[in-house]
C-alpha cells in the first residue's frame, strides 16, 4: 500500500521476517489461530463476528476467511524439489489449473534442472511431477501430475478487482492439511507491466506459488516473488512478509500456461537502447552492440516516437510498452532521425 519501498532482507530461503507493522498481539494470534486451524497469523480478524462491511456485503470474519480457504483447499498442492543446480530441496505451494494435472507454482523454489519433483494434493497421495515449462517474467513454473478429473479453480475476472477489496493469500508448504494463511488488500490493480496485481498480504517462501483469494473464494491468481520495479530482472523475495506482495491473476493466463505446456521457457524481450529523457520526446543515448536495435540500425540520438504501434512520450512509456512482449517476439519501432520518420521490425532477444 505504501508507496516507500523498503526491503527486508529474508535470511535465506523458507525463512520469513515479519513486517513490524504488521504484528498482532500474541493473544489475538492465539485466539485467531485456534478459531481458524492455520499455522501462519491471519491478519485484520476481528475477535468476533461484527467485523467490517466490505462493498460486496461479505463481513471480514473468521468464519468468512474459513470458509474462502475451505472452498479452495483442494486446490493446494506441496511442492517439493530434490537436487538441481544448484541443488535444493525445499517445499513450496502450487496451485492446481486443470483436472488432468497441471500445477501452476513459483519457479522460486525450483532449480533449472531438478532431479525430481513431487507434488502433494488435498487427497494426500504424493505424486512424481514433471517440469513442463517456465515464464521467468512471472517467476512461474508449470507442473504436470498424473490425474483425471481433480479440481479446477474459479477464476476472478480481472476487471472486476478493485483497490481496497480483502486479498488472502494461502500457502501449503508446510502441508496441504494445514494451509497458512495471511489477509490483506488490493494495493494496485495492474503493476510490473501489467503482469501482476499488488497486494499488502504478507507473502513469502512458504506461500510463494499459491493461492491468492477473494473474500468469497474466488482465485484472483497466484503468488509469486516479483520485483516491484518492472523489468528489473530479479527476484522480489527481499520484500518477504514486507507488505509489498504480488499475485499473477490466473483471468487472461490461459496463452502463458499454453506456452509452458509446449515446454517453453519464457523471457523478457530486450531491445538493447537506452534512453535520455528531453522536451522533444525521449532520445537514444546509447545502442548496446549486437543487439536488437543495432540490428535495427538505431543511433545515438534517434527520438523514438512508436513501439508497437503506441505513442511514446518518454522513457517510462518505452519501458512499460516493452514490459508487455516476450523475447522472440517481432516489434514494430518508428523513430526521427534529423526530423525524418524510420520505422523497422525488431526481433527482441532475452535480456543478456
Amino acid at each position: 500500500m505504501s508507496s516507500v519501498l523498503t526491503p527486508l532482507p529474508c535470511l535465506r530461503r523458507g525463512m520469513f521476517v515479519p513486517h513490524p507493522a504488521k504484528l498482532i498481539s500474541l493473544a489475538a494470534v492465539c485466539m485467531l489461530a485456534f478459531a481458524c486451524g492455520f499455522s501462519q497469523k491471519p491478519e485484520n480478524l476481528a475477535a468476533d463476528e461484527n467485523s467490517e462491511q466490505i462493498s460486496d456485503g461479505v463481513r471480514l470474519t473468521p468464519k468468512a476467511a474459513r470458509a474462502a480457504v475451505a472452498r479452495t483447499r483442494n486446490l493446494l498442492v506441496r511442492v517439493e524439489s530434490f537436487g538441481g543446480d544448484p541443488p535444493v530441496r525445499a517445499a513450496t505451494t502450487g496451485v492446481l489449473v486443470s483436472s488432468t494435472g497441471h500445477i501452476l507454482t513459483s519457479s522460486y523454489q525450483l532449480p533449472a534442472k531438478p532431479l525430481a519433483v513431487t507434488c502433494t494434493l488435498s487427497d494426500g497421495k504424493r505424486r512424481i511431477a514433471k517440469v513442463l515449462g517456465r515464464d521467468n517474467t512471472r517467476q512461474l513454473c508449470l507442473l504436470k501430475v498424473e490425474g483425471a478429473d481433480l479440481p479446477t479453480p474459479t477464476i476472478v475476472r480481472r476487471d472486476s478487482l478493485q483497490v481496497g477489496q480483502y486479498a488472502i493469500a494461502v500457502g501449503a508448504a508446510l502441508g496441504v492439511e494445514r494451509p497458512t494463511l495471511s489477509l490483506g488488500i488490493i494495493s494496485a490493480t495492474s503493476r510490473i507491466s501489467g503482469r501482476a496485481v499488488q497486494v499488502d498480504c504478507n507473502t513469502g517462501p512458504g506461500n510463494y506459488g499459491g493461492l491468492v483469494l477473494d473474500i468469497e473464494g474466488g482465485v484472483i491468481g497466484v503468488c509469486s516473488p516479483l520485483h516491484p520495479q518492472a523489468n528489473e530482472g530479479a527476484s522480489g523475495v527481499a520484500w518477504c512478509d514486507s507488505g509489498i506482495g504480488f499475485a499473477v491473476p490466473l483471468d487472461g493466463l490461459a496463452p502463458v500456461i499454453a506456452a509452458m505446456e509446449r515446454g517453453e521457457v519464457l523471457e523478457q524481450g530486450w531491445l538493447g537502447i537506452d534512453l535520455d529523457d528531453t522536451p522533444g520526446g525521449p532520445v537514444v543515448k546509447a545502442v548496446a552492440p549486437n543487439s536488437p536495435a543495432a540490428g535495427a540500425k538505431l543511433a545515438a540520438g534517434d527520438r523514438i516516437t512508436h513501439c508497437g504501434g503506441a505513442e511514446v512520450q518518454s522513457r517510462a512509456d518505452l519501458k512499460r510498452l516493452l514490459g508487455t512482449h516476450l523475447a522472440g517476439e517481432d516489434l514494430e519501432i518508428a523513430w526521427q532521425r534529423d526530423g525524418n520518420p524510420q520505422q523497422a521490425i525488431v526481433r527482441l532477444t532475452p535480456l543478456p
